[in-house]
């Protein structure tokens, strides 16, 4: 259940983080993969400064390299 007492699917539970330099990054993500954004987050790290947060299973870009 969310903070609000809703119950939330697997779908909605599960994050799908990725490391972007910045935010329109994450957002031509969510468009050129259909994924959906849930949030932005702010990171410590400088070359990536923050974290695309998409609903759904974790992926891997190193999934498609050796395809």
């Amino acid at each position: 259940m969310n903070q609000e007492g809703v119950e939330q699917s697997q779908e909605e539970q599960e994050e799908n983080v990725h490391g972007a330099s910045d935010p329109q990054k994450c957002r031509d993500m969510e468009r050129r993969y259909k994924w959906r954004l849930k949030t932005i987050r702010p990171t410590k790290n400088p070359v990536l400064p923050v974290d695309c947060v998409f609903y759904g299973e974790q992926t891997s870009f190193e999934d498609e390299r050796y395809d």
